[in-house]
């Protein structure tokens, strides 16, 4: 058939709503699918990263770093944390009360699209930690395995960084080895909580950790978040104990000519020196708060809990906030006392409202990544759907969809369910266009309060 006689029997495609054209217009750098739920399909609850948390001399490294890539600031900030948390070490705790002491450990999961900027902005954070390394003393690696962390810890009884790329992975790495019958999960667990590890060995002694400290950084798409949980679709806790950073995502080219200034650079290298260098070979710093300090805490902790009813999938984890925000009080007022930006003496007031600004944070993130977590198979589908008809524009058939290979449907059937689904949805509406041949044909196209 020539290409003249194709372009006759095309349908003529209908002209995109005004309302869509002037979002074009308006936003260059942002298209029209962020109006509509998607992979980020709840960005209106991404609260941006509270930079103020953190010493104003990092402003410069994070904001710089961030615009030199390209990338939301909370893929820099975010990994802050557990490379100011592994600096610090094993030895700092902060106590709520006699009996209840939490170390300096985070899991960092950053949660972003493919070419987001993750790991430029990890590998950004990274270098002010990995260039203290030396053969004695370690702070950083990339194997996940068991036994391997045991026998870097036994050497390197301050804790050290596990770097995974891919935070999938990690994940799924756990127990390959063992046909999948291993206890790498309660491993990682024990290991946050950072209590006494022993690791076992065939024909060899067993790897004995007083004091573990593993903090972990990675980023995973949203499409793969399901993937941390267990297998078996047991909740066992592992995964609320993620602290994620979740942000939407509007895609910037790098600043012309932009970088980050030596003096910027040299207060995170400094920063982490300093931390470094608090490290206590004769037992622990624990760190007190007062009373006042105490019940304002526990009081946020309490109604952030409250926020999640009987049986919601959030209650386990927003339970998992009193841990987080005793670390965040923690390791922020470290690193405002190194940047000479705090006492080192007591936890003022200030320093927990800091650390529960950022609590605030995580605990937005977490709901956001809540509900990518527990989607099922057809519901991811229908929002990859959903995803491609924004980005498309006008209606469209069931046969436009399978034709597309939209999120792998292989079957105008299949597209047809994954329409009606998203029509229950209140998503999308059906409409009927007359074809070529006289004959009415139904379409489905994107409904008015999903465009808005």
């Amino acid at each position: 058939m020539s290409a003249r006689n194709r372009a006759r029997r095309r349908p003529a495609r209908r002209p995109a709503c005004p309302a869509r054209v002037a979002v074009r217009a308006n936003q260059n750098e942002t298209r029209t699918d962020s109006i509509a739920p998607n992979a980020n399909d709840v960005d209106a609850d991404a609260v941006p990263f509270p930079l103020q948390s953190l010493p104003e001399a990092l402003h410069p490294f994070v904001e710089q770093t961030a615009a030199a890539i390209g990338c939301p600031v909370d893929l820099v900030a975010a990994p802050i944390l557990p490379v100011a948390a592994t600096a610090l070490g094993s030895s700092w705790r902060i106590q709520a009360h006699n009996g209840w002491q939490e170390p300096a450990i985070f899991y960092m999961g950053l949660i972003a699209p493919p070419a987001s900027g993750k790991t430029p902005a990890v590998n950004a954070v990274l270098p002010a930690l990995s260039s203290l390394q030396t053969r004695e003393s370690r702070f950083l690696t990339t194997d996940a395995t068991v036994e391997a962390l045991a026998k870097i810890l036994s050497r390197t009884p301050d804790g050290i960084l596990l770097h995974h790329d891919e935070l999938v992975g990690w994940v799924q790495s756990m127990n390959a080895y063992r046909g999948g019958r291993g206890a790498d999960r309660q491993f990682f667990s024990s290991v946050f909580s950072g209590q006494q590890i022993t690791v076992d060995r065939k024909r060899e002694p067993p790897i004995i950790v007083e004091r573990p400290s593993v903090n972990v950084v990675g980023g995973t798409q949203p499409e793969m978040l399901s993937a941390l949980a267990d297998r078996h679709g047991r909740d066992d806790g592992f995964i609320h104990r993620i602290l994620f950073s979740y942000p939407a995502i509007q895609r910037h080219c790098p600043a012309l000519g932009a970088g980050v200034s030596e003096e910027a650079q040299e207060a995170w290298a400094s920063a982490i020196f300093s931390l470094v260098e608090r490290r206590s070979q004769d037992g622990e710093h624990v760190l007190q708060m007062s009373q006042a300090v105490l019940r304002r805490w526990h009081r946020w902790c309490s109604e952030l809990e409250a926020t999640a009813s009987d049986g919601n999938r959030l209650q386990a984890a927003f339970a998992k906030f009193w841990s987080h925000s005793l670390r965040l009080i923690l390791v922020l007022q470290q690193l405002h006392v190194v940047c000479g930006e705090a006492s080192g003496r007591t936890i003022g007031r200030e320093c927990v409202e800091r650390a529960l600004l950022l609590a605030d944070y995580f605990a937005q993130h977490t709901r956001r990544a809540h509900q990518l977590l527990h989607r099922t198979a057809d519901e991811t589908r229908a929002m990859k759907v959903l995803h491609w008809l924004v980005r498309r524009g006008g209606p469209c058939t069931p046969r436009d969809v399978q034709r597309a290979n939209v999120a792998g449907i292989r079957t105008a059937s299949d597209a047809r369910k994954t329409l009606d689904m998203l029509v229950d949805l209140g998503r999308c509406e059906r409409t009927n266009q007359r074809a070529g041949n006289h004959r009415e044909v139904e379409t489905f196209e994107v409904s008015c309060s999903t465009r808005r």
